[in-house]
């Protein structure tokens, strides 16, 4: 229980370190200013994040919501071994249920991209997670197959939607879009599907 505390206050610092960004920029707030907004101390904010910018960037753990998690672990059939058959689809419905709970509309979303791209250090901070949040992805998916993290359907899950997620991204963040990230990221999902129907055979 304590730890999922931990876990609540550290994701609730990011959203709103997140939101704070976008509406004055990562100037334009104090570490106090957010500390305030999620109702703890100065103090507290340092035990989880050294630096302001590594409160927007956030924490590789704090990619999925807890019940998201459990649904994923849940929906692994009883009594597989190995990949279970259902893996694909269990990801994809992980992935599309967690894109709708950034707590950001469409229009703060783009927004802190914007900033994101306006502030070299955040960006450069995002790419450097990148690596990081790629394994604890892997590790995820390993752990609910009881595999390996290398194994070769773990890493091509990995790949494929670490690849996926840029593409929606990209496509959600456009200015002309008026589409839902998780509409586009179904469509982009359901287009990976269709290609590994494909015979590999030479």
């Amino acid at each position: 229980m304590r730890e999922r505390r931990k876990a609540r206050t550290r994701a609730d610092l990011t959203t709103q370190a997140r939101m704070l960004t976008v509406q004055r920029g990562l100037h334009g707030f104090t570490v106090e200013e957010l500390c305030e907004r999620v109702g703890v101390s100065r103090r507290t904010f340092f035990n989880y994040f050294p630096t302001k910018e590594d409160a927007v960037v956030g924490h590789a753990d704090d990619g999925l919501d807890d019940d998201v998690l459990a649904a994923f672990r849940a929906a692994r059939p009883k009594g597989c071994t190995g990949i279970s058959p259902t893996l694909l689809g269990d990801l994809v419905r992980m992935v599309v249920e967690q894109s709708g709970r950034t707590g950001f509309s469409q229009a703060e979303a783009c927004a802190f991209a914007t900033a994101i791209h306006r502030e070299p250090q955040l960006l450069a901070r995002i790419v450097h997670t990148g690596p990081e949040r790629e394994r604890a992805f892997a590790e995820l998916i390993a752990d609910r197959e009881g595999v390996e993290a290398d194994h070769p359907v773990v890493t091509a899950a990995v790949v494929v939607f670490a690849g996926l997620l840029h593409r929606a991204a990209a496509r959600y963040f456009q200015a002309d879009n008026t589409r839902p990230h998780a509409e586009i990221l179904t469509e982009l999902l359901a287009g990976a599907q269709e290609l590994f129907r494909q015979d590999l055979s030479p």
